[in-house]
């Protein structure tokens, strides 16, 4: 893959991973980041920012495959492990109120 499509798909997917996971890290994360479970989804968004990027800047398709190969990883962790947790922990009013927060930061119409 050229440097330049490298770098291009790296800055897509970092403005629309950054846009995801600054809502969550807001809404969700901030509240619960004492929870381990919590505190390793903030480090992975983190690295897979740095990841992304580190791909913007060098162009390197290794560097956007992993990134992307653990970003896939992590949305798969947050699925099995901490969002049902987290659902054990919310009310159901303040599930409900966060989710209409978050469509609201998302740019959702209501």
């Amino acid at each position: 893959m050229e440097s330049a499509v490298v770098k291009a798909t790296a800055a897509a997917l970092k403005q629309s991973i950054y846009a995801h996971s600054s809502i969550e890290d807001v809404l969700l994360y901030e509240k619960w980041k004492k929870l381990p479970v919590v505190r390793h989804a903030l480090r992975e968004h983190k690295e897979i920012e740095e990841l992304l990027a580190q791909a913007v800047s060098e162009g390197d398709p290794a560097v956007l495959n992993h990134a992307v190969r653990l970003a896939l990883g992590h949305f798969a962790e947050e699925e099995k492990d901490v969002f049902p947790l987290l659902e054990q922990k919310i009310s159901p009013d303040e599930l409900a109120s966060l989710g209409v927060q978050w469509m609201q930061l998302s740019g959702f119409k209501i």
